[in-house]
């Protein structure tokens, strides 16, 4: 597994992140791969990509395309789409864990999560976005990737939960996926916040998202979440 930790590409990596990946690792009998990807101010979207994609391709010719999955949480999930968007054959599937897939926080609903998230704040994550963005675009798929190609993908996995403020953007990258025949699977928990699969696993859901993210990393087939809405 390469996981690429979140932090809204402004913060670096979290001790919590560390016990994250761990715990899946140890779960899955595999080992774990962190790039220390640089976050803004000193890092940007386009320096974060040639390194990802130099670790990623260290890792396939050590291990082979079929026994690399890449896999993120929150900016680091977006991270990992965009990653894959550009090099599709450089793993064999990808694990998105409350992907941040445009740093612009575009979409209508988000508005409205925004009294149901108890953690993320849109104001903040636009400045943090922009930042990371460089010289790029917002909307450039290397910073926003849900504008980018969902065709000819790996399967994507992705988990989020319904309080979670960019959970919109989560369904209709599934939406996307499953209309270009992508065989990834959703893991959707009605009542979770942001953090669901990687905060520990003290509830159901938490459970539930930690069990299919083991299983995608196993190599099982993976469990399927509850129904989009």
């Amino acid at each position: 597994m390469v996981f690429l930790p979140g932090g809204g590409y402004a913060q670096p990596i979290s001790a919590s992140h560390w016990r994250t990946v761990a715990r899946l690792a140890r779960a899955a009998g595999i080992d774990a791969i962190v790039p220390l990807y640089e976050v803004a101010p000193a890092g940007d979207a386009e320096r974060a990509h040639r390194f990802v994609s130099e670790v990623l391709g260290q890792a396939v010719s050590e291990y082979g395309r079929g026994d690399v999955v890449l896999a993120g949480d929150s900016a680091g999930a977006g991270l990992a789409l965009a990653v894959l968007q550009r090099h599709p054959d450089e793993a064999a599937a990808a694990v998105l864990l409350n992907p941040w897939l445009d740093v612009e926080i575009s979409h209508p609903a988000a508005a409205v999560l925004e009294d149901w998230d108890v953690i993320l704040r849109s104001d903040g994550l636009r400045k943090w976005g922009k930042a990371w963005a460089g010289s790029l675009s917002t909307s450039d798929p290397a910073v926003s990737p849900i504008h980018g190609r969902f065709d000819d993908l790996p399967p994507v996995h992705l988990i989020t939960g319904a309080r979670d403020l960019l959970m919109p953007d989560a369904l209709d990258a599934h939406r996307l996926l499953r209309a270009a025949g992508n065989r990834g699977t959703l893991t959707y928990a009605p009542d979770a916040n942001h953090a669901v699969g990687h905060l520990g696993s003290a509830t159901p859901e938490g459970r539930r998202a930690q069990n299919a993210i083991v299983a995608v990393l196993a190599g099982a087939a993976p469990i399927e979440g509850n129904p989009a809405p």
